[in-house]
Formats: structure tokens, C-alpha cells, sequence
């Protein structure tokens, strides 16, 4: 194996996932360099749960097609429903890397199946802020999100907590973008002007 490095997942607005070095502010509290921390979100292939627990937060989104957005859905689910996600520095992980993907996507475009689940991890979990990932991504709601009465449901039935929760408590420097346009005015009227399509020097 080789020697970790101290990231945390994290994701964009558009839900892509990456790694994110620690922030000095939890850096400085640090007392252990082997010590656990928090990360906002993980890797799908890259975590362990208990199987009792796994069917108590969820389990997986089963309304969501082949693969794609599952580690997001999760993430939002285990931090806004009373869990929480954990990075273990001193963990040995092993990742199998495939040449290919070893199954097939229902569409042929798979980029069109993870849209759509995208758009369901968006309409179930981030509330009024999924108007700024449409705005990031606008060609993903054409895609649809199916139905997700269900999932909407179990996160009421088990009082999950609102996703500017998440934004104020898990993911504090993941910043709401000041130079998008989104569609819905009444939640984002500062970001929600008229698209100006003059050249920049008649403006």
C-alpha cells in the first residue's frame, strides 16, 4: 500500500465528487495524526457501514438506475439523518480498477442515466438550493428524476434535517456561487436577473 493523504470527499455543485485537503481550521486542532475526521461525502467504493445500519439510514436509492450519484445520495442521507461520515487515516483500503465497466447502462448515453440520478438525489436531499445545481447543469433536467414519493417520504417519516443544515454544519466552505442565473426567482432572487446576451462592450 502507499501512505494516505488527509483529504475529506467533497462535491461541487453539480454533484461531482472529489478530494479536498483539510481545512487549516481543523488541521490546527488535529492533537493525533492518526485521529479520525469528518468528511462532507465519500467515494462509493471506498467505505465500510454496518449492515444494520446500512438498512436503518436507507440503504441505497433503489429508484436509481445502474450507477452514478449513489455515494452523493448516501452522504446527504447519513448527515442529514442523525449519522455522520468518517475518514480513518490508519484504514488499508484495497480498489480494483476494471478496464471496462463490467455491467451496462439501461440508455444508451450513460451520461443521460447518471443525470437522472442527479436530479433525484437533487429533488429528494438539497432542497431550494436544487435550483443552483439545474443552473450548473441545466441540461440534466431534461433527464427527469422518476418517482420519488418514496424516498420523500422516508426522509420526512425520519425527520432528516434540511440541507442548509448541511451547508452551515457538515460542508461550511462549500460556497453558493454569486454568477449563476437559476430559474426559480422567489428563492434566489439575487441570482435571478435577466440574461444580459449583449457583448460585453454594450453593456
Amino acid at each position: 500500500w502507499r501512505t494516505g493523504i488527509l483529504e475529506r470527499g467533497v462535491l461541487d455543485w453539480t454533484q461531482r465528487f472529489y478530494w479536498m485537503p483539510l481545512t487549516p481550521e481543523v488541521l490546527a486542532d488535529r492533537k493525533d495524526k492518526n485521529a479520525v475526521f469528518h468528511s462532507p461525502a465519500m467515494a462509493g467504493g471506498l467505505f465500510a457501514i454496518d449492515r444494520k445500519y446500512f438498512f436503518e439510514i436507507g440503504a441505497y436509492d433503489m429508484g436509481m438506475e445502474t450507477w452514478g450519484g449513489e455515494n452523493i445520495e448516501m452522504s446527504f442521507r447519513v448527515w442529514m439523518c442523525g449519522g455522520k461520515l468518517e475518514a480513518v487515516p490508519c484504514s488499508h483500503v484495497a480498489h480494483v480498477f476494471r478496464q471496462k465497466t463490467p455491467y451496462k447502462f439501461k440508455t444508451d448515453d450513460p451520461q443521460a442515466t447518471i443525470a437522472y440520478n442527479l436530479n433525484r438525489v437533487a429533488e429528494v436531499w438539497m432542497d431550494k438550493y436544487a435550483d443552483i445545481y439545474y443552473a450548473m447543469k441545466p441540461g440534466n433536467r431534461k433527464y427527469g428524476h422518476g418517482n420519488i414519493t418514496e424516498r420523500v417520504e422516508w426522509r420526512k417519516n425520519h425527520k432528516c434535517k434540511s440541507f442548509k443544515w448541511y451547508l452551515d454544519n457538515v460542508f461550511s466552505d462549500f460556497e453558493v456561487p454569486h454568477d449563476i442565473q437559476v430559474h426559480n426567482g422567489k428563492n434566489w432572487p439575487l441570482l435571478s436577473c435577466p440574461v444580459d446576451d449583449r457583448p460585453f462592450w454594450k453593456r
